[in-house]
């Protein structure tokens, strides 16, 4: 029994760090695409101001990069417990049952995460079958966003999964398996697992 938990703790930490890594890109990605974003945008308005030429792109694909920056950091949020919530009532509450709540809104929100991963596939293959493009004058193809939309989503709901089993493993044993910063205990934390942090 020891060693098929040795096993399991292995696969968990090994999945575990499979996840930190895509986020982490995933992040990285975001942050470079809002920074050239912002590089856009400036250069546009300095063009304009001292040329009186506009650049057509800049306004559609500004509006189009707010969907890959926006989607790609759900799970890394998640992760570093940066969403915006009200726990003025949950503060207050024994840990055990904050471990409750968090498995039944956990559960909810993988639900919601569910539906929203089924209509981006949808909306994604549809863009992608019919060709379909923006009505900006750069007629960007749709399944572009989308994509990121898709991906985006995708690991949102893996690391649902991971944050349900975490608080499950957590009510049941004290301890946690996978870094979410939502859950804190003695032995194991995120700044003590073989120096990794989420987080920083």
């Amino acid at each position: 029994m020891v060693g098929i938990g040795n096993n399991i703790l292995k696969i968990t930490k090994i999945i575990d760090r499979l996840f930190i890594s895509f986020s982490k890109v995933v992040v990285t990605i975001a942050g470079v695409i809002l920074m050239g974003v912002t590089l856009m945008i400036n250069s546009g308005v300095l063009i304009r101001t001292l040329t009186d030429w506009t650049i057509v792109f800049v306004e559609e694909w500004a509006a189009l990069a707010l969907i890959p920056m926006s989607y790609l950091v759900f799970g890394y949020v998640l992760r570093c417990d940066r969403h915006l919530k009200m726990d003025l009532v949950v503060r207050s509450v024994p840990n055990r049952i904050k471990g409750v709540l968090a498995i039944f809104s956990g559960t909810f929100g993988l639900v919601v995460t569910w539906f929203i991963l089924k209509s981006a596939y949808n909306s994604l293959m549809y863009t992608w079958t019919r060709n379909v493009a923006s009505s900006g004058p750069m007629r960007t193809p749709l399944w572009i966003p989308n994509i990121f939309v898709m991906i985006g989503v995708s690991l949102l709901a893996a690391d649902m999964v991971l944050f349900l089993l975490n608080h499950i493993i957590h009510i049941l044993s004290g301890k946690k398996s996978f870094h979410f910063d939502d859950v804190k205990d003695e032995e194991v934390t995120v700044e003590n697992i073989k120096g990794e942090a989420t987080c920083k």
